[in-house]
């Protein structure tokens, strides 16, 4: 997949996280977010074709990236100040911690088990 084109989406998806989530509600834009992650990954898992991984890959990767200004505004704003340090640590690890590994997983399943296991590893669904 082209890099290119997930730094753009990302560009223009994190800014519009806020307007978008006063819009529609922070609860809802959150599940739909996950929703949709979910569903375009389970996408990916099930498609034969370069230009359908990528275009689900695509979309799936800007329903994810909407979660990190999400998860650190959910942070702030819901958790008892006493809290907020440890729970922004935790924020702090796995958003430092998930690009680093990630690739070294998804590439250890993509070469040992195929690239629909890739996909389907954020999800229940396998394709069989």
């Amino acid at each position: 997949m082209d890099l290119d084109l997930v730094l753009i989406g990302e560009i223009v998806v994190i800014p519009l996280t806020d307007y978008l989530s006063r819009v529609f509600s922070f609860r809802r834009y959150m599940l739909a977010s996950a929703a949709l992650f979910a569903v375009f990954s389970v996408a990916c898992a099930f498609t034969h074709d370069l230009p359908s991984i990528d275009r689900d890959a695509w979309s799936a990767g800007l329903c994810r990236r909407r979660a990190d200004p999400m998860a650190f505004t959910l942070v702030l704003t819901k958790l008892p100040k006493p809290q907020q340090p440890i729970g922004l640590a935790i924020f702090a690890l796995s958003v430092t911690f998930a690009p680093a590994i990630g690739p070294t997983i998804g590439g250890y399943l993509t070469e040992n088990y195929g690239l629909a296991d890739h996909f389907s590893s954020s999800t229940c669904c396998r394709p069989s």
